[in-house]
C-alpha cells in the first residue's frame, strides 16, 4: 500500500501555490502556468521586447525549476519501486512461510 501512495504522489503536479504563481506570472514568462492564459501572439511580444540577457534569464528560470521539480518525481518513483519490490517480497515470503 506504502508503494501505491508513494507512486501516486510521483505523478501528482508539484507546481506548488496559486497565490505565489500569480505574484510572479510577469516575471515567469515561459512557465506553462502562465502561459495557458495567453495568446501565441501576446507570448510572441512578449519575447521581441526581451532583451538577450532578459531571454537567458527566462529560460535559465525555468529550467531549474523543472530540474527540481523533476528530481523530485525522480526520487519518489524510485523509492516507489523499491518499496513495491520490499512489499512483493514480503507477500510472498509470507505466502511461502505459510505454506510450509
Amino acid at each position: 500500500m506504502l508503494a501505491v501512495v508513494v507512486a501516486g504522489s510521483a505523478v501528482v503536479p508539484l507546481l506548488g501555490r496559486s497565490s505565489k504563481h500569480k505574484a510572479v506570472s510577469g516575471e515567469h514568462l515561459i512557465y506553462f502556468g502562465h502561459l495557458r492564459h495567453r495568446t501565441p501572439g501576446d507570448v510572441k511580444t512578449s519575447l521581441a521586447d526581451l532583451k538577450h540577457d532578459q531571454e537567458l534569464e527566462q529560460i535559465s528560470l525555468q529550467l531549474v525549476a523543472l530540474a527540481k521539480r523533476n528530481w523530485i518525481k525522480h526520487k519518489t518513483l524510485q523509492a516507489a519501486m523499491v518499496l513495491g519490490v520490499l512489499g512483493t517480497s514480503i507477500v510472498l515470503g509470507t505466502y511461502l512461510v505459510s505454506r510450509f
